[in-house]
Protein backbone atom coordinates (compact mmCIF):
# COMPACT_ATOMS: atom_id res chain seq x y z
CA UNK A 1 0.00 0.00 0.00
CA UNK A 2 2.54 2.32 0.63
CA UNK A 3 3.98 1.60 -2.94
CA UNK A 4 0.29 2.28 -4.41
CA UNK A 5 0.28 5.94 -2.17
CA UNK A 6 3.45 7.24 -3.46
CA UNK A 7 3.04 6.12 -7.10
CA UNK A 8 -0.64 8.10 -6.69
CA UNK A 9 1.20 10.93 -4.91
CA UNK A 10 4.12 11.31 -7.93
CA UNK A 11 0.90 11.29 -10.44
CA UNK A 12 -1.09 14.19 -8.97
CA UNK A 13 2.22 16.14 -8.82
CA UNK A 14 2.54 15.84 -12.81
CA UNK A 15 -1.44 16.63 -13.56
CA UNK A 16 -2.09 12.83 -13.93
CA UNK A 17 -6.12 12.65 -14.02
CA UNK A 18 -7.79 11.61 -10.38
CA UNK A 19 -9.51 8.60 -12.29
CA UNK A 20 -6.10 7.28 -13.72
CA UNK A 21 -4.65 7.24 -10.13
CA UNK A 22 -7.12 5.76 -8.05
CA UNK A 23 -6.88 2.78 -10.47
CA UNK A 24 -3.14 2.52 -9.82
CA UNK A 25 -2.33 -0.12 -7.39
CA UNK A 26 -5.30 -2.38 -7.47
CA UNK A 27 -5.44 -5.54 -9.53
CA UNK A 28 -8.92 -6.13 -11.57
CA UNK A 29 -8.94 -9.95 -10.44
CA UNK A 30 -9.63 -8.47 -6.27
CA UNK A 31 -7.59 -7.68 -3.75
CA UNK A 32 -4.03 -9.28 -3.48
CA UNK A 33 -3.91 -12.19 -1.97
CA UNK A 34 -7.17 -12.83 -1.76
CA UNK A 35 -7.21 -16.41 -2.97
CA UNK A 36 -10.24 -15.99 -5.26
CA UNK A 37 -10.75 -17.21 -8.62
CA UNK A 38 -11.02 -15.25 -11.68
CA UNK A 39 -13.93 -18.20 -12.69
CA UNK A 40 -17.24 -16.43 -11.40
CA UNK A 41 -18.95 -19.26 -8.57
CA UNK A 42 -15.79 -21.46 -8.60
CA UNK A 43 -12.89 -21.05 -7.10
CA UNK A 44 -14.48 -18.52 -4.02
CA UNK A 45 -13.98 -19.90 -0.42
CA UNK A 46 -18.02 -21.00 -0.11
CA UNK A 47 -18.64 -21.73 3.51
CA UNK A 48 -19.91 -25.12 4.42
CA UNK A 49 -17.57 -26.94 1.39
CA UNK A 50 -15.67 -28.54 3.86
CA UNK A 51 -19.22 -30.63 5.89
CA UNK A 52 -20.35 -32.35 2.29
CA UNK A 53 -16.71 -33.89 2.17
CA UNK A 54 -15.98 -34.89 5.47
CA UNK A 55 -19.26 -36.38 5.08
CA UNK A 56 -18.50 -38.02 2.44
CA UNK A 57 -15.28 -39.21 4.15
CA UNK A 58 -16.95 -40.69 6.87
CA UNK A 59 -19.68 -42.07 5.55
CA UNK A 60 -17.48 -44.27 2.70
CA UNK A 61 -15.71 -44.89 5.84
CA UNK A 62 -18.50 -47.06 7.95
CA UNK A 63 -19.30 -48.32 3.81
CA UNK A 64 -15.50 -49.81 3.68
CA UNK A 65 -15.38 -51.17 7.62
CA UNK A 66 -19.12 -52.89 7.11
CA UNK A 67 -17.55 -54.46 4.11
CA UNK A 68 -14.83 -55.88 5.46
CA UNK A 69 -16.61 -57.13 8.26
CA UNK A 70 -19.13 -58.79 5.63
CA UNK A 71 -15.70 -61.06 4.15
CA UNK A 72 -14.59 -61.57 7.70
CA UNK A 73 -17.79 -63.47 8.40
CA UNK A 74 -17.81 -65.13 5.05
CA UNK A 75 -14.34 -65.97 4.90
CA UNK A 76 -14.54 -70.09 4.81
CA UNK A 77 -18.36 -70.07 3.48
CA UNK A 78 -18.76 -67.83 0.71
CA UNK A 79 -16.09 -67.79 -2.14
CA UNK A 80 -15.38 -64.17 -3.07
CA UNK A 81 -14.81 -64.80 -6.77
CA UNK A 82 -17.71 -66.52 -7.37
CA UNK A 83 -20.56 -64.57 -5.25
CA UNK A 84 -21.18 -60.94 -5.00
CA UNK A 85 -20.93 -59.07 -2.14
CA UNK A 86 -24.52 -58.85 -1.63
CA UNK A 87 -24.72 -62.63 -1.49
CA UNK A 88 -23.57 -62.14 1.79
CA UNK A 89 -27.19 -61.00 3.07
CA UNK A 90 -26.98 -64.91 3.64
CA UNK A 91 -24.90 -65.20 6.14
CA UNK A 92 -26.39 -64.75 9.76
CA UNK A 93 -26.11 -60.87 10.41
CA UNK A 94 -25.06 -60.27 6.97
CA UNK A 95 -28.62 -58.28 6.06
CA UNK A 96 -28.11 -55.92 8.73
CA UNK A 97 -24.17 -55.18 7.72
CA UNK A 98 -25.12 -55.40 4.04
CA UNK A 99 -27.42 -52.36 4.35
CA UNK A 100 -25.43 -50.45 6.50
CA UNK A 101 -22.41 -50.28 3.47
CA UNK A 102 -25.22 -49.71 1.09
CA UNK A 103 -26.50 -47.00 2.72
CA UNK A 104 -23.41 -45.72 3.47
CA UNK A 105 -22.62 -45.27 -0.21
CA UNK A 106 -25.91 -43.78 -1.10
CA UNK A 107 -24.82 -40.71 1.81
CA UNK A 108 -21.62 -40.45 0.24
CA UNK A 109 -23.08 -40.15 -3.23
CA UNK A 110 -25.68 -38.09 -1.73
CA UNK A 111 -23.05 -35.46 -0.14
CA UNK A 112 -20.58 -34.90 -3.14
CA UNK A 113 -23.28 -33.15 -5.60
CA UNK A 114 -23.92 -30.58 -2.02
CA UNK A 115 -20.47 -30.04 -2.26
CA UNK A 116 -20.17 -29.27 -6.05
CA UNK A 117 -23.23 -27.07 -5.98
CA UNK A 118 -21.95 -24.89 -3.08
CA UNK A 119 -18.88 -24.13 -5.30
CA UNK A 120 -21.41 -22.55 -7.34
CA UNK A 121 -21.73 -25.45 -9.99
CA UNK A 122 -25.07 -25.86 -11.82
CA UNK A 123 -28.00 -27.66 -10.19
CA UNK A 124 -28.41 -29.87 -13.17
CA UNK A 125 -25.69 -32.08 -11.89
CA UNK A 126 -27.67 -33.69 -9.29
CA UNK A 127 -29.83 -35.41 -11.18
CA UNK A 128 -27.32 -38.48 -12.17
CA UNK A 129 -26.32 -38.49 -8.27
CA UNK A 130 -29.83 -38.50 -7.45
CA UNK A 131 -30.26 -41.83 -9.86
CA UNK A 132 -27.54 -43.53 -8.18
CA UNK A 133 -28.55 -42.89 -4.97
CA UNK A 134 -32.14 -44.61 -5.67
CA UNK A 135 -30.55 -47.36 -7.43
CA UNK A 136 -28.42 -47.89 -3.94
CA UNK A 137 -31.51 -47.73 -1.77
CA UNK A 138 -33.38 -49.80 -3.93
CA UNK A 139 -31.23 -53.03 -3.86
CA UNK A 140 -31.72 -52.84 0.05
CA UNK A 141 -35.59 -52.84 -0.70
CA UNK A 142 -35.62 -55.31 -3.05
CA UNK A 143 -32.16 -57.80 -1.84
CA UNK A 144 -30.95 -60.51 -3.76
CA UNK A 145 -32.34 -64.41 -2.92
CA UNK A 146 -30.12 -66.65 -0.82
CA UNK A 147 -27.82 -68.80 -2.08
CA UNK A 148 -29.47 -72.37 -3.27
CA UNK A 149 -32.83 -70.72 -3.60
CA UNK A 150 -34.37 -69.59 -6.96
CA UNK A 151 -34.86 -66.66 -8.05
CA UNK A 152 -37.32 -64.15 -7.38
CA UNK A 153 -38.61 -60.86 -8.96
CA UNK A 154 -37.05 -59.00 -6.57
CA UNK A 155 -33.48 -60.43 -7.52
CA UNK A 156 -33.99 -59.16 -10.98
CA UNK A 157 -34.81 -56.11 -9.62
CA UNK A 158 -32.04 -55.65 -7.21
CA UNK A 159 -29.67 -56.27 -10.06
CA UNK A 160 -31.13 -53.35 -11.85
CA UNK A 161 -31.29 -51.15 -9.54
CA UNK A 162 -27.28 -52.06 -8.83
CA UNK A 163 -26.80 -51.14 -12.32
CA UNK A 164 -28.10 -48.32 -12.20
CA UNK A 165 -25.68 -46.89 -9.36
CA UNK A 166 -23.00 -48.31 -11.61
CA UNK A 167 -23.84 -46.32 -14.80
CA UNK A 168 -25.39 -43.50 -13.46
CA UNK A 169 -21.67 -42.74 -11.40
CA UNK A 170 -19.48 -42.48 -14.23
CA UNK A 171 -21.86 -40.36 -16.04
CA UNK A 172 -22.01 -37.73 -13.36
CA UNK A 173 -18.43 -37.68 -13.09
CA UNK A 174 -18.30 -36.96 -16.74
CA UNK A 175 -20.53 -34.43 -16.00
CA UNK A 176 -18.80 -32.35 -13.48
CA UNK A 177 -15.39 -32.71 -15.42
CA UNK A 178 -16.93 -30.53 -18.19
CA UNK A 179 -17.44 -28.00 -15.13
CA UNK A 180 -14.44 -28.81 -13.11
CA UNK A 181 -11.09 -30.49 -14.69
CA UNK A 182 -9.63 -32.42 -12.34
CA UNK A 183 -6.89 -35.49 -13.21
CA UNK A 184 -7.82 -37.81 -9.91
CA UNK A 185 -11.15 -37.55 -11.25
CA UNK A 186 -10.46 -38.69 -14.96
CA UNK A 187 -8.55 -41.74 -13.69
CA UNK A 188 -11.49 -42.75 -11.72
CA UNK A 189 -14.14 -42.30 -14.17
CA UNK A 190 -12.07 -44.03 -17.06
CA UNK A 191 -11.13 -46.47 -14.55
CA UNK A 192 -15.28 -47.12 -13.61
CA UNK A 193 -16.32 -47.25 -17.11
CA UNK A 194 -13.60 -50.04 -18.13
CA UNK A 195 -14.37 -52.16 -14.82
CA UNK A 196 -18.04 -51.51 -15.16
CA UNK A 197 -17.75 -52.86 -19.14
CA UNK A 198 -15.76 -55.89 -17.61
CA UNK A 199 -18.56 -56.46 -15.11
CA UNK A 200 -21.12 -56.69 -17.90
CA UNK A 201 -19.08 -58.84 -19.51
CA UNK A 202 -18.54 -61.33 -16.15
CA UNK A 203 -22.57 -61.70 -16.64
CA UNK A 204 -22.46 -63.61 -20.13
CA UNK A 205 -22.36 -66.87 -18.06
CA UNK A 206 -24.77 -66.19 -16.39
CA UNK A 207 -27.11 -65.07 -18.14
CA UNK A 208 -26.23 -66.89 -21.49
CA UNK A 209 -24.52 -70.19 -20.25
CA UNK A 210 -24.66 -71.69 -23.74
CA UNK A 211 -23.13 -69.24 -25.50
CA UNK A 212 -19.74 -70.22 -27.12
CA UNK A 213 -16.98 -68.86 -25.10
CA UNK A 214 -19.15 -68.41 -21.30
CA UNK A 215 -17.11 -70.67 -19.61
CA UNK A 216 -13.86 -69.05 -20.81
CA UNK A 217 -15.18 -65.84 -19.85
CA UNK A 218 -16.38 -66.70 -16.61
CA UNK A 219 -12.72 -68.11 -15.97
CA UNK A 220 -10.77 -64.98 -16.82
CA UNK A 221 -13.28 -62.80 -15.23
CA UNK A 222 -14.73 -64.17 -12.14
CA UNK A 223 -17.96 -62.20 -11.63
CA UNK A 224 -17.34 -61.61 -7.66
CA UNK A 225 -13.95 -60.25 -7.97
CA UNK A 226 -15.03 -58.22 -11.12
CA UNK A 227 -17.95 -56.79 -9.14
CA UNK A 228 -15.76 -56.21 -5.51
CA UNK A 229 -12.81 -54.12 -8.06
CA UNK A 230 -15.97 -52.24 -9.61
CA UNK A 231 -16.95 -50.91 -5.80
CA UNK A 232 -13.35 -50.27 -5.18
CA UNK A 233 -12.78 -47.90 -8.12
CA UNK A 234 -16.38 -46.50 -7.20
CA UNK A 235 -15.69 -45.40 -3.79
CA UNK A 236 -12.46 -44.27 -4.77
CA UNK A 237 -14.16 -41.96 -7.63
CA UNK A 238 -16.79 -40.52 -4.67
CA UNK A 239 -13.40 -39.69 -2.66
CA UNK A 240 -11.82 -37.95 -5.50
CA UNK A 241 -14.96 -36.11 -6.13
CA UNK A 242 -15.01 -35.26 -2.94
CA UNK A 243 -11.71 -33.53 -3.09
CA UNK A 244 -12.34 -32.04 -6.00
CA UNK A 245 -14.75 -29.59 -4.56
CA UNK A 246 -11.60 -28.87 -1.70
CA UNK A 247 -9.33 -28.22 -4.28
CA UNK A 248 -11.98 -25.54 -6.32
CA UNK A 249 -12.24 -23.27 -2.90
CA UNK A 250 -8.59 -23.14 -2.84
Amino acid sequence: MAIGGSLAAARVGSGEPMGRVLAVGVPSGGPVGSGESTTPGVGKATPGVATPVRVVFGALSVAVLAMVVLHLLGAGHLDPASTTVSDYVSLPGGAPLLATAVLAVALATAAVPIGLLRIGLPTKLGWPFGLGCAGLVATIAFPTNALGTAESPATVLHRYAAGLFFVSLPVAALMVLRQLPNRLVRIGTAASVVTGVLFLVSHVPLVLPAWPGAHEIGTLLPRGLVERALLTVDIALLAALACSTRRAVR
